[in-house]
C-alpha cells in the first residue's frame, strides 16, 4: 500500500529522528523517490533474504584478511 506523500515524507523524518536526534529539524525540503521506478536499483535497504542465504555459504561469514 502506496502512503501519501505527506505520510512518506512524516516517515522520513522520524526515521532520521530515530537514527540522529534533533537533526530531522534540518531538513528543509522533502521529496520522495520511487525506488521501485528508478531504473538498476534494487532499492535503498538490504536484501535480507540474500544476506540469509549467504549466511549458509562455507566461508561467507570469514573475513577476507
Amino acid at each position: 500500500m502506496k502512503l501519501p506523500i505527506a505520510d512518506q515524507i512524516r516517515v522520513s523524518r522520524e526515521s532520521i529522528e530515530a537514527l540522529h536526534p534533533g537533526k530531522s529539524q534540518l531538513l528543509e525540503s522533502p521529496l520522495a523517490v520511487n525506488w521501485g521506478q528508478v531504473p538498476y536499483s534494487e532499492g535503498v535497504g538490504a536484501l535480507w533474504a540474500a544476506v540469509s542465504a549467504m549466511r549458509g555459504r562455507a566461508g561467507a561469514n570469514t573475513p577476507n584478511c
